[in-house]
């Protein structure tokens, strides 16, 4: 238990005097070494009063997210030893085996609900990624992120480099106004069509004043997490239908 102490020392100064690191898997490995080895007070009297050397605070450090998940909302990337496990992962490298679209970064978080996430927000990107899904591990969520960007039209099933389409448990194609232009609800009808496994979906400020009702009441039966446009929807006959089903999924919209 001395050498943990002091190991966890050692790592707490260098975290302190850096500021830098990142909370990806090696550090959860490393968190969850620490707090197997301990018992529960020892745990939460490192977590609430580990001072370091010549100083007289307590240790207070708060983990740097990758931007893949920094603004998640309902997240805490809090102390250390706290954190939502959710939150550590890291980096695809040549052993995971996965070609990363242009443009874009891709993490995996193997520990807990393992998922692969291929991010491309803010990338000026015009058209959707393009990936294979032959060498995404069986069992993993697929989780694309293009928000912030200029798509110009949506893809639908079928269409070459797609594929992922089909296995995609979540999507966010938040700020994506096509350039100024409006998208015809029936693109995105059939582009939400060819994803029956979402289970999360953001779709703020796309600019849409309508949303196709029954590709979004068959999504819902799935739908953990909804981020619907805000300023855009028209409240009129053909949007009497999304008053109910709102109503219906209160618990799972969070914007």
């Amino acid at each position: 238990l001395a050498a943990i102490f002091s190991f966890v020392r050692i790592f707490l100064e260098t975290v302190d005097q850096t500021k830098m690191l990142f909370c990806d898997c090696a550090l959860y490995r490393f968190r969850e070494f620490v707090l197997n080895q301990m018992d529960d007070l020892v745990s939460q009297y490192v977590y609430t009063n580990f001072v370091l050397p010549n100083k007289n605070e307590t240790f207070n450090w708060v983990c740097r997210p990758y931007p893949v998940l920094q603004n998640q909302t309902n997240k805490s990337f809090g102390p250390f030893l706290k954190m939502d496990k959710s939150l550590f992962i890291c980096k695809l490298t040549d052993d995971d085996k996965f070609e990363c679209p242009l443009r874009c970064t891709c993490y995996a978080r193997h520990h807990f609900e393992p998922t692969l996430f291929v991010y491309c927000a803010n990338r000026g990107i015009k058209a959707m990624p393009q990936f294979s899904i032959s060498n995404i591990p069986d069992g993993y969520n697929l989780a694309v992120n293009v928000a912030h960007n200029f798509i110009e039209s949506f893809p639908i099933c079928g269409d070459d480099g797609y594929e992922w389409l089909s296995v995609a448990t979540s999507i966010n194609i938040d700020d994506n106004r096509q350039g100024g232009t409006k998208t015809p609800v029936d693109q995105l009808e059939q582009f939400l069509h060819c994803m029956p496994k979402l289970t999360k979906l953001c779709m703020v400020d796309t600019g849409f004043e309508h949303l196709p009702q029954g590709v979004m009441e068959n999504l819902s039966k799935n739908l953990t997490a909804i981020e619907l446009p805000q300023d855009t929807l028209v409240c009129d006959c053909y949007s009497y239908w999304l008053k109910e089903w709102l109503q219906k999924l209160a618990h799972k919209v969070t914007r």
